[in-house]
């Protein structure tokens, strides 16, 4: 990293080949059920590249950015992964608003870090029942410091655009798409609200959140079914010792429930 006037430069790179011995799929050489693993040697699935830009206005406003090319993702294109101005109210209070980083797990502010946790990649049972990584709108960070602890109670508020999620081969036929084959369901989020607490300090951390919103996806014919969603996790770094374990449920009404539907997951490192 290197500061220049206030201005703070980061970033980060992850390179991954895959390669299966053979395809699952009928109609592709696809392995995985997202399509990104193939039956060929291949660098998509899991190579990134990211840089992040701070800048301090002034005493009590920043403003962060951070790009994002993900090759798996129309060709490497860039895209702007965060983008939030922060607002100092007081030491333990800040206000954000702008494209944040959607805080539903524990390692939701570094998912594309690949460095950052001990997994090639985060567990999918898990991580993949909430596909939407990004909030438009504000949250508040309320951080309380108790002696080596620090509480965070973050609630949040906003909509999101440009998601996509793998539609169960259950529901394939009635989309018109053969057996065997990937597709991919684009839907939005309005009404989107929520909160995350943790409580952490330097060997470990615990968080849980919930969050409640109205899904859109009208190539289903789905207008404002409810949508919930919660998790839990612990994780800790003591020593010679590295937990992680995480715990979560989605719950979907309506006609939503078809390409969405209701789940459990857990797991445990």
């Amino acid at each position: 990293a290197t500061g220049l006037e206030g201005v703070t430069l980061s970033g980060f790179m992850t390179a991954g080949a895959t390669y299966a011995d053979r395809q699952l799929l009928t109609n592709s050489n696809a392995v995985s059920q997202d399509g990104s693993i193939e039956s060929t040697p291949g660098f998509t699935a899991d190579s990134r590249l990211g840089v992040q830009i701070s800048a301090k206005v002034n005493q009590d406003i920043s403003i962060t950015g951070q790009l994002l090319a993900k090759a798996r993702e129309d060709n490497s294109n860039v895209k702007a992964d965060w983008a939030f101005v922060t607002y100092r109210v007081n030491d333990p209070l800040s206000i954000r608003a702008g494209k944040i980083k959607f805080p539903t797990f524990l390692i939701s502010d570094y998912y594309e870090v690949g460095y950052a946790y001990p997994w090639i990649r985060p567990p999918q049972e898990v991580y993949s029942l909430n596909p939407i990584s990004a909030l438009n709108g504000l949250d508040m960070l309320a951080k309380l410091r108790f002696g080596d602890m620090t509480l965070l109670f973050q609630p949040y508020f906003g909509v999101s655009r440009g998601a996509t999620t793998v539609a169960p081969q259950e529901a394939l036929s009635a989309l018109g798409q053969a057996a065997g084959s990937i597709y991919n369901v684009g839907f939005t989020a309005d009404e989107l609200h929520g909160f995350n607490l943790s409580l952490s300090s330097d060997i470990f951390a615990v968080r849980l959140g919930a969050l409640k919103t109205q899904v859109n996806a009208s190539s289903l014919g789905v207008f404002s079914d409810e949508a919930k969603f919660s998790s839990a996790g612990v994780t800790m770094d003591w020593k010679n010792i590295v937990l992680y374990s995480e715990l979560a449920k989605r719950e979907i009404e309506g006609s939503a429930n078809f390409a969405f539907p209701n789940q459990k997951a857990s797991y445990a490192t």
